[in-house]
């Protein structure tokens, strides 16, 4: 006996949905299509800190260097500008020095603005 599996109308049209915001988006339009089309099959998606929270990172250092208040300053203002980035959904890391964003990830990815910052100080 042979089966036959046809998707409805409806599922084809969610499912193009889903293709045209994955490949219009970045990582957060993508993360937020697969959450939606899975949960529009009654599949629920939960973030991996409510079932296993001690994989969160703590607060504070997390080596044996305290950063002191000039490295504080670039933490600072890298992190807002990351932030402000993550809003855009075009990266989300952001290189500050002497309390001076000098690098912003884009489409490039975070290794290639990493190496954008060592051809810039070579």
């Amino acid at each position: 006996m042979c089966k036959i599996y046809v998707f409805s109308i409806k599922d084809s049209l969610r499912i193009s949905k889903m293709i045209w915001q994955l490949v219009s988006g970045g990582n957060a339009a993508i993360l937020k299509a697969s959450i939606d089309f899975l949960e529009s099959y009654g599949v629920s998606v939960v973030g991996a800190h409510e079932i296993v929270p001690e994989l969160l990172v703590q607060v504070g250092s997390l080596g044996t260097c305290v950063p002191n208040r000039d490295v504080k300053r670039d933490i600072l203002a890298a992190m807002k500008s990351a932030e402000a980035l993550s809003e855009l959904d075009v990266g989300q890391s952001a290189v500050s020095i002497g309390g001076r964003v000098v690098a912003l990830e884009g489409i490039e990815g975070t290794d290639s603005m990493l190496q954008r910052i060592v051809d810039c100080r070579n």
